[in-house]
Order: C-alpha cells, then sequence, then structure tokens
C-alpha cells in the first residue's frame, strides 16, 4: 500500500533507533530495509502496552516458514522484529508509550 506512511517519516526516533541496533547486531545487512518500511496496519490485541504494528499485509495465521524474531537490544521497553527470509515483516513494540501514541494517531485501533 503506497498510502501507507514511512516508518522514517511517521515514527523517525523508532525508525533511527531500530537501523542503529540492527547494525550493532547480527542481522546488520538487514538495517538497509528500515527507510523503506510503511505502516501498513498495526495488532489489534487493544493492550496498553502493545504498539506492534506490521509492514506487510499480514498472513491469516502464522508467517511460515523462513520466520524468525530478531530481540534487539532497546534501551525502554520490548523491540522485536518479525523477519520472514530477512525481509522484516513486522515491528513488535511492547511498553513505549511514546510510540503508541504516535502509531495511534496514524493507525487507530479498529
Amino acid at each position: 500500500k503506497m498510502n501507507a506512511p514511512l516508518l522514517i517519516d511517521a515514527i523517525p526516533e523508532l525508525g533511527e533507533e531500530i537501523k542503529s541496533l540492527l547494525a550493532k547486531s547480527e542481522f546488520s545487512d538487514v538495517a538497509s530495509q528500515v527507510d523503506g518500511l510503511r505502516i501498513i496496519d498495526r495488532c489489534q490485541c487493544g493492550e496498553d502496552s502493545c504498539a506492534t504494528f506490521y509492514t506487510v499485509t499480514r498472513p491469516d495465521g502464522a508467517w511460515g516458514a523462513g520466520h524468525e524474531n530478531v530481540l534487539l537490544d532497546a534501551e525502554s521497553g520490548l523491540l522485536v522484529l518479525d523477519l520472514v527470509n530477512r525481509k522484516i515483516v513486522g515491528v513488535e513494540v511492547l511498553n513505549r508509550k511514546e510510540i503508541k501514541k504516535k502509531l495511534d494517531k496514524i493507525l487507530p485501533q479498529k
């Protein structure tokens, strides 16, 4: 969806943080994807602490073969990337109120 906002425009500090943390990890090759990530959809769990979003259309069910989670060493909250075949498909963000507030403005929960 080309009308979906770019992460780096919508929540620039999160985009920069992800790039920086990836660069210091064994997944440094994935950091180059961050500038092109779009916020396509978000988690609908309704938890106050959840600001998880998807950068591709979410599958019905599991991501399937080639899926891995990358736990990033964030200074606050929990930051986990969902990768499928080394492509970032989701960004799990928990316990980051400032990120959730911005995501709520961009893509309110249904």
